[in-house]
């Protein structure tokens, strides 16, 4: 073995001090993680490892909205009324739908959409209803109107 020098002795303590620095910061880089995802709790497609959002929620909502051709008939008469509705995203949650026109009476209720049903309270004109969508894109909606009728109707449609 070579002379050992005090100053050999320092330049090999340095480098093994340098080397160790290098590998515990590689440790610490290789774990961290860099996971784009949705970061919305409220999501279908939530990802709880994500720490970077890409914008890529999808939430029960997403399915319903469109432009619908129904036919819609009550309980009191026999008669089918045809007419178009239109589904979109209401601004009061992420999951809550907008069904405008429903009987054909240019009114708005709001629905909460879960999976690929929804459920809306009493709203003007209408008492509790709900419905749900088949296919990817036919649609059924049962609700009672608070006229002095309380008629109980149905509807169905596809986008």
């Amino acid at each position: 073995m070579k002379n050992l020098t005090f100053g050999n002795l320092i330049i090999i303590m340095r480098n093994l001090f340098l080397f160790a620095v290098y590998i515990v910061a590689i440790s610490f880089i290789s774990c961290g993680k860099n996971t784009l995802g949705c970061m919305d709790p409220f999501a279908i497609n939530y990802d709880k490892e994500a720490v970077e959002s890409n914008e890529s929620c999808i939430y029960h909502s997403d399915k319903f909205i469109g432009n619908y051709s129904v036919s819609d008939s009550c309980d009191y008469d026999s008669l089918r009324y045809s007419y178009n509705l239109t589904i979109s995203q209401d601004q009061s949650s992420k999951n809550a739908i907008r069904i405008s026109n429903l009987h054909n009476a240019g009114q708005s209720i709001v629905a909460i959409a879960q999976d690929s049903s929804f459920s809306f309270p009493t709203q003007g004109d209408y008492q509790t209803g709900g419905g749900y969508l088949y296919d990817n894109n036919k649609i059924v909606i049962n609700y009672f109107t608070t006229d002095s009728l309380n008629k109980f109707c149905s509807l169905y449609g596809s986008k």
